[in-house]
């Protein structure tokens, strides 16, 4: 199985697992909590994106403003 045979069938079987969990109400970044309602991610892991998230965008941020 070549590199890119292996990532399709790799990706194909995160997509299947993403939906499966989003279907039954299922936490998609955790795969263990239950999702928020009308969500698809836990409040925790919910914090953990918005958290990661916030970082990145002040960090771009400030890389932009050296730049500058």
């Amino acid at each position: 199985m070549t590199l890119k045979e292996r990532r399709a069938k790799e990706c194909a079987q995160h997509r299947e697992r993403y939906y499966w969990y989003k279907e039954h109400g299922i936490c998609v970044s955790c795969g263990q909590a239950d999702a928020a309602p009308g969500k698809v991610r836990c409040e925790e892991c919910a914090a953990k994106v918005t958290t990661r998230r916030l970082a990145a965008y002040y960090r771009q941020g400030k890389a932009q403003q050296a730049a500058d």
